[in-house]
């Protein structure tokens, strides 16, 4: 899980590196922001997140989202 704005390194950057590495290419990748609009949620999906999803969400809504990404990626099964 990612923050889109994050101090020192953004949330699509932290995607791209780790899409390079061989050994977390397929890593499920949340990226959660305040940044709704669309030029947002196509550049982080472009850049190889998994999911986008806005703040604010409650608790239930990002544990749904966590809990299926890793049932996707076989982690939660």
């Amino acid at each position: 899980v990612l923050d889109l704005n994050m101090p020192d390194i953004g949330g699509v950057e932290v995607v791209e590196f780790v899409r390079a590495q061989d050994k977390l290419k397929e890593l499920p990748i949340l990226i959660v922001t305040t940044r709704g609009d669309e030029a947002s949620r196509t550049r982080v999906l472009a850049a190889g997140a998994s999911r986008f999803m806005t703040k604010p969400f409650t608790p239930d809504a990002i544990l749904g989202e966590v809990l299926g990404l890793l049932r996707r990626s076989g982690a939660g099964a």
